[in-house]
């Protein structure tokens, strides 16, 4: 087991040989304590060597002047520790500070069998031992008597140095832009435009917040910055949104009112038109359905103006009646498609190029119209109108559309062409109304007995007009939607694109 014990005073270090310490308190005859601890002194032995370090630290104050013959000089004081190891693990450590050196004494022999050693005494008023007993005996902090509990003092703190510095100005926004007005499913940009300052720092910038009134509902938004994008909910239709940026708090002198307005495209899909390829039937049937029924203008020029003013006003009070929402005149758009194809065509062979054209207006017109966005979304509401030949290939369309997940809000058919050669997808909105007899549905719509003899088809003309009168219902009709009202003129086919109509059928007159 290896020990070593060192002394450290003043700087001055040995290793010693030996040290003792102890404490006592005095009792009275019964034994008991009668005073606090007592003792405390140090003693000290080790190796004489030629040096007297020591012994100059207890007479460091003999040089002084007296002030008088009553006062001396206060004795300076010493501290430091000893440390006794064992296998270079701490066993004890003894501190003291405020100590006094009152006794020296060294031992000096010429016989080899005497060693030489410096002993002297050590009186702590400060004493730590193993730093956890930590007592005190100072004149000043205790009555001197004995030892006792060492208090830390406490020392002041020093509070550093406050540099007042101007007061940072409070950054505001004072302005946004963005749209008065859009759609549904429409992204929205909004931005700031101006501060209460000249010099706003990117930090500033970046932590601009936004908030939505709606219906008198605030809604916090996640995102900041001085840029907000937001998409418009379907539910918003017919509303008026507030958009507030803010850095302290939202107010509404600093906002954007955006109307949400519910606009609609009403796609005309035309029937058949004289190109000159009508050669197949008989002549005067031919002279007659060209010169007065069938016209030789396609898409806008095929319908009458009053036909479409009608029926812009009949769609726009029937979205009224059915959602209690209001679409304006001036946010309805007009696509017209020629879905004549050959006179001889048939109803599938519409409907499949319905579908096509469908297709491609994805890619064209309904984007560019506003109908959909970049992402498919719809953003207009949709109405049909069909004529004649076109009532297949407007259903061709709607079949697209629907697999597009697209919703149509009504579709009308008015005088519907090979009315069994295909079928309605939407029959809860689907309305299809024919003024009777119409000679062009009694041509397109009889076998090909009927029309390749002309005594047949004249015999067949002779009829009120076909046997049953759901005749030319088309496939999958609700009976109910089917109006057919009789009107004894030959021109019918062509009224139902024209004005007349809409004073002739009491379901588009009322």
């Amino acid at each position: 087991m290896n020990t070593q014990i060192t002394l450290e005073i003043n700087g001055y270090k040995r290793n010693v040989l030996r040290y003792e310490y102890g404490f006592n308190r005095n009792t009275d005859y019964k034994g008991r304590p009668t005073t606090g601890v007592l003792g405390g002194d140090i003693y000290v032995e080790m190796e004489s060597d030629e040096g007297c370090e020591v012994l100059d630290m207890m007479l460091v104050d003999i040089g002084k002047p007296y002030l008088c013959f009553f006062f001396r000089s206060e004795p300076i004081p010493v501290s430091g520790k000893i440390r006794h190891n064992i296998d270079d693990m701490m066993f004890r450590e003894i501190a003291f500070d405020e100590a006094y050196l009152y006794y020296y004494e060294k031992n000096m022999s010429a016989e080899v069998s005497f060693p030489m050693v410096t002993r002297f005494l050590i009186s702590p008023t400060r004493l730590d031992i193993n730093r956890t007993v930590k007592l005190d005996r100072r004149i000043n902090t205790t009555d001197g008597g004995w030892w006792e509990e060492y208090q830390e003092e406490e020392k002041a703190s020093i509070l550093p140095k406050v540099v007042l510095e101007p007061p940072k100005p409070i950054v505001l926004v004072t302005s946004v832009k963005g749209k008065d007005c859009a759609l549904p499913n429409e992204k929205v940009k909004y931005e700031v435009t101006g501060y209460n300052l000249s010099n706003v720092n990117k930090s500033d910038r970046k932590r601009v917040k936004w908030v939505l009134l709606i219906d008198g509902v605030k809604e916090y938004r996640k995102e900041q910055g001085e840029s907000f994008e937001l998409r418009i909910k379907e539910e918003w239709a017919n509303k008026e949104i507030t958009v507030m940026p803010y850095l302290q708090a939202e107010t509404i002198n600093v906002s954007v009112k955006t109307q949400i307005r519910t606009e609609a495209i009403v796609v005309f899909v035309n029937g058949y038109w004289n190109t000159g390829k009508s050669n197949s039937f008989a002549e005067p049937l031919k002279k007659m359905i060209a010169e007065n029924i069938i016209g030789t203008k396609n898409k806008k020029d095929y319908w009458e103006s009053m036909f479409i003013n009608n029926t812009y006003n009949f769609l726009i009070k029937k979205y009224k009646q059915w959602t209690n929402k209001t679409i304006l005149r001036s946010g309805i758009t007009p696509l017209f498609i020629d879905g004549s194809n050959v006179w001889n065509s048939s109803g599938k062979t519409r409907f499949n190029a319905g579908w096509d054209e469908a297709e491609e207006l994805l890619k064209t017109e309904l984007l560019t119209h506003n109908v959909i966005n970049d992402e498919g979304l719809q953003m207009k509401k949709i109405f049909i109108i069909s004529h004649s030949m076109g009532g297949a290939h407007a259903e061709g369309m709607i079949s697209a559309w629907k697999y597009h997940d697209l919703e149509i809000e009504y579709v009308l058919h008015f005088s519907a062409a090979d009315n069994k050669d295909f079928q309605v997808n939407l029959p809860h909105v689907t309305y299809q109304i024919n003024l009777v007899p119409d000679p062009v549905l009694m041509y397109k719509n009889t076998d090909d007995s009927a029309k390749v003899l002309w005594e047949n088809f004249w015999n067949m003309l002779r009829r009120p007009y076909l046997d049953s009168s759901c005749a030319y219902m088309i496939e999958k009709m609700l009976p109910e939607h089917y109006i057919e009202v009789k009107n004894t003129d030959a021109l019918n086919h062509a009224y139902t694109k024209g004005g007349t109509v809409w004073n002739l059928v009491p379901f588009l007159k009322n």
